[in-house]
């Protein structure tokens, strides 16, 4: 039977709650965002828990997991082990994965699967093909904000759910949000050279980027400044309210059910979260919430009462305030770094869905058009669908670190330290070892201009067969300034492994030293292509490709 259709498929794993959009290649005529999932019943919504339980027996992922189970939640904080994490839904899995002796990618990859398989039988209803003759190709969604390493375990997650390597692209979250946003916001609200910051305010994450639009028809982006972010997302909000109940409790608190904690968090998360304004709204400004308690006795100076915890407009807003400002604070941050007059803010994401936050950065931002896009909750995953569509168009971005090899340098004295230099028993020659940064900080790079990095390898004639298998580094500096040498402030990214072997031995140029001893010295390249959110590696020899290299992180 023959393939069916190319369908693009765009994934987003977040941290409280994940998605799926699909559509048809060719003309952008309909995108459709899933909204019925498996346990959900009647529910309609573009989101789906980021949770997954396993009894030994069966497996229970999204609205399938009931409350108050064991479960994995918030499994995609754990996957960049570089970022503080503060969110207790998380620690608790990271006590589980040492429980069941398992890692943040497999777990990944256990939901994954279950949200591919689901989206397959979605299309198979809709076009009656069999999942195993779809064309599927995927955009998977990350963090801009998240390391190198964190996105590769991302890409690794997805093929360990049976996704092929081919198949996959990764955006970042924020691109992927504008390629949305620019589409749904009135086109008269939007012109060519127009500056716009993307704030991707999600249940983890807050990443933005800011971008100016080189032409609308066909759609070009470039990055104007250096991207920032942290984890300042929603569920932060949900890890203040229970620290302001367990204070308001004392020791009582620890007498709490896992199902009383659960019942109030619930209610949280569904009715006062969501659904706050703020005092900027006068009709609101001092509504009381009564939280169910479930089996809890009454205390007034708590205040509890007949099984509901009292919440003040005055608490909520104590809550809301720092995190709030952490947001305010990036936003600063990056409109200060953007040297052009006029331009907007466009707020996306589940957290960048609220009416106080919209609210908090127009107050903050007067001058400012602050945008909320509708279905900014789903803008993301539709964005990644776009992104497969019409592939990339952003034409360059700003790195956000230095990006360098050792390399080996002839030692010259009045140069190079005498203690530094080693001896090369094939080239004769003193050496030292140095950095050669391929890609500055704050430079721009971009994906149609890849990198190629110089590297040669000698080795005996009589040993090449077994030597021909090349490892690399590749290190990364956070600094303004990346120093020549290796030091505390270069870290080691991943390794390239070169194989040489592919490459006709009669091309290696053949030398003979003084000893008599024969060698071989065979220069070649490394590519890096910078994509929006990977780093894709080849090896070139003499201008000829010899397929990609995987990297190790």
């Amino acid at each position: 039977m023959e393939r069916g259709p190319a369908i693009l498929v765009g994934l987003d794993f977040g941290t409280t709650f994940s998605g799926i959009a699909w559509a048809l290649e060719g003309p952008v005529d309909e995108l459709e965002v899933i909204s019925a999932w498996p346990g959900g019943g009647n529910r309609t919504t573009v989101k789906v828990p980021s949770v997954i339980s396993c009894d030994g027996q069966s497996t229970h992922w999204g609205y399938q997991v009931r409350p108050f189970v064991e479960a994995f939640r918030g499994i995609k904080l754990l996957l960049d082990e570089g970022q503080e994490n503060k969110y207790t839904p998380s620690l608790a899995s990271k006590a589980l994965l040492r429980k069941y002796k398992t890692d943040a990618v497999q777990v990944m990859a256990d939901y994954l699967k279950h949200l591919v398989e689901y989206a397959k039988s979605i299309l198979q209803r809709r076009f009656g093909i069999p999942a195993q003759h779809m064309n599927l190709r995927f955009t998977l969604t990350v963090p801009a904000v998240w390391s190198d390493k964190a996105k590769d375990r991302t890409m690794n997650a997805a093929i360990k759910a049976n996704i092929r390597p081919q198949d996959i692209t990764l955006v970042s979250e924020p691109e992927a949000a504008a390629l949305y946003a620019l589409r749904s916001i009135q086109p008269n609200s939007i012109a060519k050279n127009d500056v716009f910051i993307v704030c991707d305010a999600g249940g983890g994450t807050v990443d933005l980027i800011s971008y100016q639009i080189k032409t609308l028809e066909p759609l070009v982006l470039t990055e104007v400044t250096e991207g920032t972010g942290r984890i300042c997302g929603s569920m932060l909000l949900d890890h203040r309210f229970e620290e302001l109940l367990r204070d308001r409790m004392g020791v009582n608190y620890a007498t709490l059910s896992s199902k009383s904690k659960e019942a109030a968090l619930s209610y949280w998360q569904d009715r006062v979260k969501p659904n706050y304004t703020g005092k900027l709204d006068y009709d609101y400004a001092n509504v009381d919430y009564f939280v169910p308690l479930p089996g809890v006795t009454d205390d007034p100076t708590i205040p509890i009462e007949d099984g509901f915890f009292q919440l003040s407009s005055d608490d909520v807003e104590h809550i809301f305030e720092p995190i709030v400002r952490d947001v305010e604070e990036l936003i600063a941050e990056q409109v200060a770094s953007i040297t052009r007059l006029g331009f907007a803010i466009v707020l996306v994401g589940g957290f960048g869905s609220s009416e106080y936050l919209l609210r908090r950065l127009r107050k903050a931002n007067p001058t400012v058009t602050v945008l909320q896009p509708p279905n900014a909750w789903s803008a993301v995953v539709s964005g990644a669908v776009y992104r497969g569509l019409e592939g990339n168009q952003v034409e360059c971005r700003v790195a956000r670190r230095h990006y360098g090899i050792e390399i080996a340098t002839e030692y010259i004295p009045a140069i190079h330290n005498d203690e530094d230099k080693y001896w090369d028993p094939l080239d004769e020659t003193y050496k030292v070892t140095q950095m050669r940064w391929y890609i500055q900080k704050s430079s721009i790079i971009r994906e149609d201009d890849p990198i190629k990095m110089d590297f040669y390898r000698t080795t005996r004639v009589r040993d090449a067969k077994e030597s021909l298998s090349y490892s690399t580094g590749l290190y990364i500096c956070n600094d303004a300034d990346a120093p020549k040498a290796l030091n505390k402030s270069i870290m080691r990214l991943c390794t390239l492994d070169s194989d040489l072997s592919e490459i006709p031995e009669g091309l290696f140029q053949r030398k003979r030293n003084s000893q008599g001893v024969e060698y071989f010295k065979i220069p070649f390249k490394l590519v890096m292509t910078p994509t929006s959110a990977s780093l894709l590696f080849e090896l070139e020899f003499e201008g000829v490709s010899y397929g990609c290299i995987r990297s190790k992180y």
